[in-house]
């Protein structure tokens, strides 16, 4: 039997275009804060940021947060700096909490199972980006799910 829907086309009905940001450090580089993805051409409706572990996190108390910096107007957290991926395995993942907010940690799980909360958030041009609360060492990779809201709207990872 075919399937008449290819799996990349199922993906983008049920959560919206994905973009992925690939890992950038090493296990012999601390991790780094900075912006992981662009929003340019419009607003845009978040679904789903997901940080997977690609090298173990360094065994030390590292929280991480995730911050919407728009064009125009005050940046806000997406998450709390609570969450703590000290040792985090590879194939361990953080994702934003229903709904993203300042007060809110983000989710983290082992490589085992994530649940994926249904986040819809307006998210207007600009950047979103991770903060790490202590430098150690280790590596994620990160995909975002997103439905364009104005015509032209797109994400592209930062580099």
């Amino acid at each position: 039997m075919t399937t008449l829907i290819a799996n990349a086309q199922v993906r983008l009905i049920e959560k919206g275009i994905l973009v992925s940001r690939p890992s950038t450090a090493s296990g012999n580089t601390p991790l780094a804060s900075g912006n992981l993805f662009t929003i340019t051409g419009g607003r845009i409706l978040l679904r789903a940021i997901v940080g997977e572990v690609t090298t173990v996190i360094q065994a030390i108390a590292t929280t991480v947060s995730m911050t919407s910096t728009p064009l125009v107007g005050s940046a806000i957290l997406l998450s709390a700096a609570t969450t703590d991926i000290n040792a985090l395995e590879v194939g361990g993942r953080i994702t934003l909490a229903n709904p993203p907010a300042a007060a809110t940690a983000l989710v983290k799980s082992l490589a085992g199972y994530t649940d994926l909360p249904n986040v819809e958030a307006v998210v207007p041009p600009g950047s979103i980006s991770v903060t790490f609360g202590a430098a150690s060492t280790g590596a994620l990779k990160y995909d975002l799910f997103y439905v364009p809201l104005d015509i032209g709207a797109q994400v592209v990872a930062t580099a």
